[in-house]
């Protein structure tokens, strides 16, 4: 199976507009030096002003009047408790840190080894279904393999969105879901070897995806185009490339003239090769169903050349 084109998107949940604000004073702070307070409206604030004994009055936006507040407290290394306060209204409000002293669920997650590696969990209340409350994130400019250990706050909040990113010098892997199962890196496993000419596809490949494919990309007359040829799971298998008619004939590629690079993604609402192909089957729009967060997936992108045309990488 063989598509002309790729489409791709930038998937992140609604976002509330603000509708008034909350002048904030925080009471009974810690008084150690390394602890603060978050305080969060379910406004876009992801990194919101640190609250302090010494600085302990804030303005924040409320995405509805009355509106929740989730108050978390920290030190330099840790989240250590949490607490979600209902109906704060627009105006003057007082607000008791003693009452943050709720207990965090941890998940130790395993992360990759990669040059870039970023972390975003959302958090959503069902009352409030387009506020967002950043929840936890953690990001590395080069990463190890190592166990990071994941804070939430339990079933306080009726569902999480999680946004994964890991990069190496020839790869490149996304992930996007809700639930407490995709809380974290999840990956994707692969193992094979691919290789291919002017007529045909020669591979094996197995591992956790649903879907394969060798994309090939080119140019001509200063036009950049690509093929991506879907191919089976297995050994020794092989898949004859596509002949084109003769007005479209610019447009086939040749080995010495194309990058190439592998993607694999796994889909989280059904499960192998044969899944992804019933449903692409069924679908009004193919495979660009799928590429939702609503749905949950993970690809995983990795170059196998780019010397052909400048360094290319998709």
């Amino acid at each position: 199976m063989a598509s002309g084109f790729e489409r791709s998107e930038m998937i992140y949940p609604p976002i509330s507009e603000p509708s008034e604000s909350a002048n904030l004073t925080f009471n009974n702070a810690a008084s150690e030096d390394d602890v603060y307070y978050n305080a969060y409206t379910g406004a876009l604030t992801i990194f919101p002003p640190r609250i302090t004994s010494s600085n302990n009055s804030i303005s924040l936006p409320l995405t509805a009047n009355p509106s929740p507040l989730y108050v978390t407290k920290s030190d330099e290394t840790h989240l250590l408790a949490f607490n979600l306060f209902t109906d704060i209204i627009a105006g003057e409000i007082e607000v008791d840190l003693d009452e943050v002293d709720n207990s965090f669920n941890i998940i130790t997650n395993t992360i990759p080894t990669s040059n870039e590696f970023s972390l975003l969990i959302i958090g959503f209340l069902n009352d409030y279904p387009n506020a967002i409350f950043p929840i936890f994130s953690n990001n590395r400019s080069y990463a190890e393999p190592t166990s990071l250990d994941i804070y939430y706050p339990g079933e306080v909040f009726n569902n999480y969105y999680t946004q994964v990113s890991s990069h190496t010098d020839n790869s490149d892997y996304y992930q996007y879901g809700y639930g407490i199962d995709k809380m974290g890196y999840t990956g994707i496993e692969y193992t094979g070897s691919i290789t291919w000419d002017d007529s045909e596809i020669s591979y094996s490949a197995e591992g956790s995806f649903e879907s394969i494919g060798l994309l090939i990309s080119a140019y001509s007359d200063d036009i950049s185009y690509d093929w991506t040829y879907y191919i089976e799971e297995g050994n020794d298998l092989t898949t004859k490339l596509l002949t084109l008619p003769t007005e479209l004939e610019k447009y086939a590629v040749t080995y010495d003239g194309a990058d190439y690079s592998l993607k694999l993604a796994e889909f989280y609402s059904f499960e192998g090769v044969q899944g992804f192909k019933d449903y692409i089957s069924n679908s009004e729009n193919g495979q660009y169903d799928l590429y939702t967060a609503e749905k949950g997936y993970a690809k995983l992108d990795i170059t196998l050349n780019t010397e052909n045309t400048g360094g290319r990488k998709k």
